[in-house]
């Protein structure tokens, strides 16, 4: 046998031996007090929305496919510091329990989150499964790449609208949930179709 052979066979045994399920890189924590949501849920209910939208790396531009887009609204300062502090404490959290403990570069490896994005699913709304590329987010004055993404439930009074990975694991997502996995190409997701009701929720990301 070739000592190339005898290499890739021990790869393979290594990364079988040590295989995690993907969903257990999915956090998830029931943390934002009921209060704070209804006071973001009372305050971002009358603003103006905006249709979301999608990047288009070909067109290099924005649209919207579908009119089952949710709508999404931008973030004041003010709401960003009443989340920011408890969307930190997770994002710690979740790096105490899945950073590899003897590489010493990858600890603390998220420096800055993003402006919060608020979404809200009416109903039959719902977000098609994609990837968080974050193609324009990270423009401008801020720049980096998302390392990790974060979605936060602010009510659960509605049908429908679970947060989904690839197509097997489901989320009914409770008030107050926080949800935090990779930016990678391996965790696509995406929220159902709304049936009943209203989803207020918001995401933002890491780097």
């Amino acid at each position: 046998m070739h000592w190339t052979e005898r290499l890739y066979d021990r790869i393979d045994v290594e990364v079988i031996n040590r295989n995690t399920p993907l969903k257990k890189f999915i956090y998830r924590k029931n943390v934002i007090p009921t209060d704070l949501c209804d006071f973001l849920v009372s305050k971002i209910s009358k603003e103006n929305w905006y249709t979301h939208t999608w990047y288009d790396s070909t067109s290099d531009s924005f649209a919207s496919e579908s009119s089952n887009e949710p709508d999404v609204l931008s973030c004041t300062k003010q709401i960003q510091d009443y989340v920011t502090p408890i969307v930190n404490r997770c994002i710690v959290e979740y790096d105490q329990k899945f950073t590899y403990s003897k590489c010493d570069r990858a600890k603390n490896v998220v420096k800055k989150l993003s402006m919060i994005r608020f979404n809200r699913y009416e109903q039959d709304q719902m977000m098609r499964q994609h990837i968080d590329h974050i193609q324009s987010l990270f423009d401008g004055d801020q720049k980096g790449i998302p390392i990790l993404s974060v979605v936060a439930n602010l009510n659960d009074d509605y049908d429908g609208g679970q947060l989904y990975f690839w197509d097997n694991f489901t989320l009914k997502l409770k008030k107050g949930d926080v949800v935090i996995f990779p930016s990678t190409f391996m965790f696509p997701h995406g929220v159902k179709k709304i049936s009943k009701g209203t989803r207020y929720s918001f995401v933002c990301w890491g780097w």
